[in-house]
């Protein structure tokens, strides 16, 4: 990807761009209450990271990452999406769908890995990035792995990252 500066999901004082010093990449740092989130953006120097460098897939967790909120402790329905206010919602609508498309013109993979509600999380990626983009081929909850959305699968995130496409 190659971006002019910098950028990040912005979420109160609790997002910060930086530089990974343990890496010859340039990333992004979100953090949070839970840790650390990165995001790989491009080479350090300028150099743009391409699929040839084995990024071919980029995984977002969905509450408090693509999301300002946690949707599931709100206990948002699949029935309230339509009238929730993306911008609110949203952590950086403007960069998320930049992001995406860039990604995508690039041949890069995008997923979501999320112990939420699979119909809340479509319901925002279809309002956030249009229909077809986000589907349950690379939307990964909980009810894809023995167990109901909403709920820790066991291992945590690891199953549904080694899981693959259904």
């Amino acid at each position: 990807f190659v971006f002019p500066s910098v950028m990040s999901f912005r979420h109160t004082n609790t997002t910060h761009d930086t530089v990974s010093p343990h890496s010859r990449l340039f990333s992004l740092a979100r953090f949070s209450p839970r840790g650390l989130r990165l995001v790989t953006m491009e080479r350090r120097g300028g150099s743009p990271a391409s699929t040839s460098t084995s990024i071919n897939l980029i995984v977002f967790d969905f509450d408090l990452t693509i999301l300002n909120i946690h949707s599931w402790s709100e206990r948002i329905a699949p029935r309230d999406v339509p009238f929730r206010n993306l911008e609110e919602d949203v952590a950086d609508l403007e960069f998320f769908r930049a992001f995406v498309g860039r990604a995508l013109d690039k041949g890069i993979e995008i997923a979501i890995a999320s112990f939420g509600m699979y119909e809340v999380i479509q319901g925002y990626m279809d309002r956030a990035v249009g229909p077809g983009v986000f589907t349950r081929e690379n939307i990964s909850t909980p009810s894809q792995h023995g167990t109901k959305d909403g709920f820790v699968v066991q291992g945590g995130k690891v199953p549904q990252l080694r899981a693959g496409p259904v």
